[in-house]
């Protein structure tokens, strides 16, 4: 937590740093990264997994359209007001969060606009949902995939005018 890249406690995600949330198709990867954003803006813990501080995030969204996020953040709002919160909580978590509809990029040209749009965010975290439909690449061939995620997408998270973490 002394560490000034320390984004979540005890060393689970720092600025320059990737976290994966990985499960099968419609388990709620996209609620429950919803329900992360509110949480991490919050600077509260999600499932134990603590921000060191409120958080600011971008959420890059491809699959999921808006009246979809509209509906995950409709039901988290509704769990969060049942577990004690209140609306200026939730009403300035929100205000940290910065949603891009990211359809129809892929590969370079995400990157591109990534690095664009973080650059005016300068969010802690940015959360790509789904890598998959993103990369533009193949991403069971390592050598593809380490273009898309090493040379390309870390010198974004690790540039020194707005670093970050990144959830995806």
């Amino acid at each position: 937590e002394l560490n000034p890249d320390a984004l979540i406690r005890g060393g689970w995600l720092r600025r320059g740093g990737v976290a994966l949330l990985v499960s099968s198709t419609g388990s709620g990867k996209s609620v429950a990264a919803t329900q992360i954003c509110e949480c991490w803006a919050a600077g509260r813990d999600w499932l134990g997994i603590e921000p060191v501080r409120p958080l600011r995030l971008s959420v890059y969204q491809f699959e999921d359209d808006i009246t979809e996020v509209g509906e995950f953040r409709r039901d988290v709002r509704l769990g969060l007001a049942a577990d004690g919160w209140d609306e200026r909580t939730r009403m300035d978590a929100e205000s940290s969060i910065i949603y891009h509809d990211a359809t129809g990029l892929c590969g370079d040209t995400f990157l591109d606009y990534l690095a664009f749009a973080q650059r005016s965010d300068k969010a802690d975290i940015i959360l790509i949902n789904p890598l998959w439909a993103c990369a533009g690449c193949d991403l069971l061939r390592n050598d593809q995939a380490a273009h898309f995620l090493r040379e390309r997408l870390e010198p974004i998270l690790k540039d020194p005018n707005a670093p970050c973490g990144c959830l995806i």
